[in-house]
């Protein structure tokens, strides 16, 4: 085991634990056991005082309390100190603890190409592992800030004290220029009421600021009577070579200007002080009337040729593996931390990294989701009632998919793209059903199921006339609406009819229902023929597949072939 000693020439106290390190490294959550003995020219003493600062936020006081159990929950140096004193004797030990800190995982993922947000269900992933040193670094406390302002007058003093355990063991005060400065932030209605007092570790203290001298305002307070307001409050900085002289001899405005100050007591009061320690300041109102103030910060610096070196401290990482969360997934040996994953079933698969770092302290990620991704595609009529004519656009929205196969239900021919556009010629039920493929051929499906109703397939044009001479302009005459997509012969089951002349002899017949929608060119039965302007009478008995039978349908015609 390794002891500290304090330097003192009778008490020392020593500190130990159960590891053999000048620093102590371990893993957060591990237990360690501590001990602490004040010895006495070589005799281990009884009755003494201890006082036990874990540099977490925790502390253990009490008589003889000379082994104690701590568990440290933060990654980052702890400087456990231990203070044993009684009446007549008092020294400290400290000893340093690191903590594992844990890595940087950042670039830790699932390989997944840009914009792939899932996997196919049961295609393979390769899921890479990055652990990057954290770098600690060790701060000083040099401010000590309170999280509300601390009221002051005669019955509320302010007493609070900074910890320091960073100079060497047993180093001291040895002059008055080691300090740098003492600072207060606070805002009072009267200087003169106030004492300021810093106390040494071992006890010995200087008077910053005593009662007495020119009435003054620290900061700016709020001097309305019955109002406890807190003011504005300025900073004042005792030190060595002040700008000003002290507080109570100040000359000047009203109020104080925040600046540097010469104390009332010397620094070389503190010669022989221990640094490390606490260091405790005390700020006194000494006179009972309405003025009163609030103090919000204090601050100790010392020189900078006093001050050890800021420790910065991090781990290394020997070789990690990954491990899975969901029982049925699969992962095949990592190898430089890339795993090679199976994960099997929809919806969110969890994998952690872990990697063990020279601490001997395992860490790991945070759950890495791999997301197999069901196959799907979206249509543009997903609530719409379709009809024979309309159009259906369906469009694949699998991320992992590079190929598709779109099946209609129509025994029409399967297509390839990642999007198609559809027109039914029939009523019914059908599927549409996609498969997608990854990459890797891992493949899957989607269905939607839809129906096609029939409607009236019959509009009739509204113009009658056309001039079939060869100009390419309304050389044919259409029975039916054609701007209507719907109005097409899908939605005619039978048809039967043709046009006539004004004898009543026949011209051009139909019985098939994409030929009448092709409409009637001024031929004989649209074969070349030409027939002498006139008017013609067409009429059809149409069958529609919505079950209605059309007739007569009827109309005449104006054939006319300009000279």
């Amino acid at each position: 085991m390794i002891f500290y000693f304090a330097a003192n020439s009778q008490f020392v106290v020593s500190l130990s634990s159960d590891f053999l390190d000048d620093t102590i490294k371990i893993c957060k959550q591990n237990e360690l056991a501590f001990y602490a003995f004040g010895i006495y020219n070589g005799d281990t003493l009884s009755n003494l005082n201890y006082k036990w600062d874990f540099d977490d936020g925790y502390f253990e006081n009490g008589i003889d309390v000379d082994t104690i159990i701590h568990e440290f929950s933060v990654p980052k140096l702890n400087r456990v100190m231990v203070t044993v004193w009684n009446d007549t004797l008092w020294d400290y030990a400290i000893l340093p603890v690191q903590l594992g800190q844990p890595p940087l995982f950042t670039g830790t993922k699932a390989d997944l190409p840009d914009g792939q947000t899932g996997v196919c269900n049961g295609d393979n992933v390769d899921l890479i592992g990055v652990a990057l040193s954290n770098t600690w670094t060790e701060t000083r406390q040099n401010i000590r800030n309170e999280v509300f302002p601390m009221y002051i007058d005669t019955d509320h003093p302010y007493s609070s004290y900074i910890t320091r355990r960073s100079f060497n063991i047993g180093q001291t005060l040895m002059n008055s220029t080691d300090i740098d400065s003492i600072g207060v932030k606070l805002e009072h209605s009267n200087t003169s009421n106030i004492r300021i007092s810093l106390t040494c570790p071992t006890g010995k203290t200087v008077v910053l600021k005593d009662t007495g001298g020119v009435e003054k305002y620290f900061g700016e307070p709020i001097i309305e009577p019955g109002d406890f307001s807190e003011g504005i409050e300025y900073w004042y900085y005792f030190t060595n070579f002040p700008t000003n002289g002290t507080i109570n001899t100040f000359v000047g405005s009203d109020t104080l200007p925040s600046g540097t100050y010469q104390s009332d007591s010397s620094f070389t009061k503190f010669a022989g002080c221990s640094l490390n320690g606490d260091w405790t300041i005390l700020v006194e109102d000494f006179v009972e009337d309405d003025n009163d103030g609030y103090l919000k910060e204090w601050a100790l610096f010392f020189n900078n040729n006093v001050e050890t070196d800021t420790i910065k401290y991090y781990n290394t990482y020997s070789e990690g593996f990954w491990g899975k969360i969901n029982e049925d997934d699969e992962v095949f040996v990592t190898v430089d931390n890339v795993a090679e994953v199976i994960p099997y079933g929809y919806g969110s698969h969890n994998f952690t990294f872990t990697i063990k770092d020279n601490f001997g302290c395992w860490q790991d990620t945070s759950d890495v989701k791999v997301i197999v991704e069901k196959a799907a595609f979206t249509n543009d009529k997903p609530d719409e009632m379709m009809e024979i004519g309309d159009s259906i656009h369906v469009k694949d929205s699998t991320s992992w998919a590079i190929s598709w196969e779109w099946d209609f239900g129509d025994l029409s021919n399967i297509t390839y793209e990642n999007e198609d556009y559809k027109k039914y010629l029939d009523s019914g039920y059908y599927q549409i059903i996609l498969t997608a493929f990854s990459e890797t051929g891992c493949y899957d499906f989607d269905t939607t199921d839809i129906r096609i109703y029939p409607r009236n397939p019959l509009s009739i044009s509204d113009y009658n006339i056309f001039t079939p001479n060869g100009d390419g302009v309304n050389d044919v005459f259409t029975f039916f609406v054609s701007n209507d997509e719907k109005i097409t012969a899908a939605n005619i089951a039978e048809i039967n009819g043709g046009v006539y002349n004004r004898y009543g002899e026949i011209v051009c017949r139909w019985n098939d229902p994409e030929d009448v929608l092709k409409g009637w060119n001024g031929t004989k039965n649209n074969d070349g023929i030409r027939v002498p302007s006139g008017f013609y009478y067409y009429s059809f008995v149409i069958k529609g597949k919505d079950g209605k039978k059309y007739e007569p349908f009827s109309g005449i015609i104006y054939l006319y072939r300009p000279k």
